[in-house]
């Protein structure tokens, strides 16, 4: 896996947890691991994503309905999603409205893998 790719995706999440909570933001982050995979959370006290939002928010250029008036142009998840695709991993999250979202980086272990030539 590309170090820079895991920073992005960092930044990003981490961004968009401060981007999206009231002025005092309080932001988790948490890393796991299983059996096949590593698990890489971002957690915050935000606006959330609105039900009707959910089925969306990884589209590129959408924006949830209650983040129209925040700065931004609805590709950094679509971008995250996309880069985490193409190296066999995902992200999922559960969010509810004014109340935070939690997202989920899945990584398997096997990326991390390599030999020693």
């Amino acid at each position: 896996m590309d170090q820079r790719l895991i920073n992005q995706i960092l930044n990003n999440l981490i961004s968009n947890a401060i981007k999206y909570s009231p002025v005092s933001p309080r932001v988790k982050i948490n890393l796991e691991e299983s059996d096949d995979e590593i698990i890489l959370s971002v957690s915050d006290n935000g606006i959330g994503i609105p039900e009707n939002d959910k089925k969306y928010i990884f589209d590129a250029f959408y924006r949830a309905s209650n983040a129209k008036l925040i700065q931004g142009n609805g590709l950094g998840l679509n971008i995250i999603k996309e880069s985490l695709n193409t190296q066999g991993g995902d992200i999922t999250f559960k969010s509810q409205a004014e109340k935070g979202t939690t997202f989920y980086v899945h990584l398997p272990k096997e990326i991390f893998l390599y030999k020693n030539n």
